[in-house]
C-alpha cells in the first residue's frame, strides 16, 4: 500500500485569546468611546463569542464609564456594550500629558481569555487657566 500527494492542512487555534489594542489621543477633560477600532477580540477562531472585558488596572486620569451610568467608574463591561458604544473613557481634566488602563477578555462561557493588555492615552493639553490682565 502507498499513500502518494496526500495533504494535510494544520491550523493553529491559539490557546490564549488575541485581543487587538489600539492607543489613542484624547484632549484634556474629554471623552471617547472605546469602540472596537480601539479593543476588539480579532482573531476568527473566536468570532461570535460574547466577552466580558476586565479592567485590571484603571487609569489614573480619568474612568471608564458607561453612558447608562455616566460618572460611576466601571470593573469590566461587555464586547455588545464596546460594539454599541456604551463605554467611555472620561479624563479627569487633570494636567497630565499621558494616562493608561489594563484590560484583559474573558469569554462569558468562561472557556478562554486573553493576556493582560494596556492601552495607552495620549492627553493634548488644554489652556484652561484664567487670563491675567
Amino acid at each position: 500500500l502507498t499513500v502518494r500527494d496526500v495533504v494535510f492542512e494544520v491550523e493553529i487555534v491559539p490557546k490564549l485569546v488575541p485581543l487587538d489594542v489600539k492607543n489613542f489621543t484624547i484632549l484634556e477633560g474629554a471623552s471617547t468611546p472605546l469602540v472596537e477600532n480601539i479593543l476588539k477580540v480579532s482573531n476568527r477562531h473566536f468570532f461570535g463569542l460574547a466577552w466580558v472585558y476586565e479592567l485590571l488596572e484603571g487609569p489614573s486620569s480619568g474612568q471608564i464609564e458607561s453612558t447608562r451610568g455616566p460618572g460611576v467608574a466601571l470593573t469590566s463591561f461587555t464586547s455588545d456594550q464596546v460594539r454599541k458604544q456604551f463605554v467611555f473613557y472620561v479624563h479627569d481634566e487633570a494636567d497630565t500629558l499621558s494616562d493608561q488602563f489594563t484590560i484583559r477578555a474573558n469569554a462569558t462561557d468562561g472557556s478562554t481569555s486573553s493576556l493582560p493588555y494596556t492601552i495607552y492615552i495620549t492627553v493634548t493639553p488644554v489652556n484652561d487657566a484664567t487670563p491675567q490682565v
